[in-house]
């Protein structure tokens, strides 16, 4: 009878365990591909990046000849919307680019003789036409700023955890002015523009290649010249590279 019992127990007591194992293998798996899911939503929910960048910037006239650059920067604020909901092959997905985009660059005055001929023509006298209304301004200096706004496509590849390929190609319509202490040059400068940026995370790096062409009228020129007819329009080109950081913004949805 005692034996009998004994059986009865070990028979009653197995299946039991063999649930018990049968569930906690079920739930790990599942446990798993939430955190997966999750991982890969905080990924794709950060659509939006801020990037801050320092340009090697070349910047000519319609005859070719270079304005020497003392310094350049960029900043470019970037917004992403996806273009298809589930990533292909679970890590690429294409997207539409748009933010805005800003450009400074200060020109070097400091020039080697008195014979240059740039942009704006002898920078020295700091005057337009020799007159001698601008002789007693400060001297400001030369500078360049575009403020435009970006329209383009990106490709996005999500290699591995939180690793980010990203490349882009984008046009930036733009306006472009060149500042002086006698002058003041507005155009219409539009931008043509790709890069390509590695990040983890909420941080990167990236490298940039832009190129624009404009024609720009002295608009201090016609506000100071006696002749009322429009002044003549200079042509510009402004070719950049620009290496910069990266800032990747962005919430997850609440579920």
């Amino acid at each position: 009878m005692l034996a009998n019992l004994l059986v009865c127990t070990l028979m009653l007591g197995n299946p039991v365990q063999d649930v018990d194992a049968a569930v906690v293998a079920a739930a790990t798996p599942q446990e798993n591909v939430i955190e997966v899911d999750n991982a890969a939503e905080k990924f794709w929910s950060k659509k939006n990046s801020l990037r801050l960048g320092y340009d090697f910037h070349d910047f000519q006239n319609e005859s070719g000849a270079y304005m020497p650059i003392k310094f350049s920067v960029g900043l470019v604020n970037n917004h992403n919307v996806w273009l298809h909901k589930k990533p292909i092959g679970g890590v690429l997905k294409f997207g539409f680019d748009h933010g805005f985009n800003v450009g400074y660059s200060m020109f070097d005055t400091k020039l080697p003789n008195d014979n240059y001929n740039g942009p704006l023509g002898y920078i020295g006298s700091g005057s337009i036409d020799g007159d001698e209304y601008a002789s007693d301004m400060p001297n400001i200096g030369i500078h360049y700023v575009s403020l435009g706004y970006g329209l383009g496509l990106s490709a996005t590849i999500k290699p591995v955890a939180q690793l980010r390929l990203n490349g882009y190609c984008h046009f930036v319509p733009s306006a472009a002015l060149i500042i002086s202490n006698s002058e003041i040059n507005v155009g219409f400068m539009p931008y043509m523009k790709y890069g390509a940026e590695l990040s983890y995370n909420w941080i990167g790096v990236g490298v940039e290649w832009g190129t624009g062409v404009s024609k720009m009228s002295d608009v201090m020129g016609q506000l100071l010249s006696e002749d009322s007819g429009s002044s003549a329009k200079k042509k510009y080109y402004s070719n950049y590279t620009r290496i910069y950081l990266t800032f990747r913004l962005g919430k997850n949805k609440k579920k």
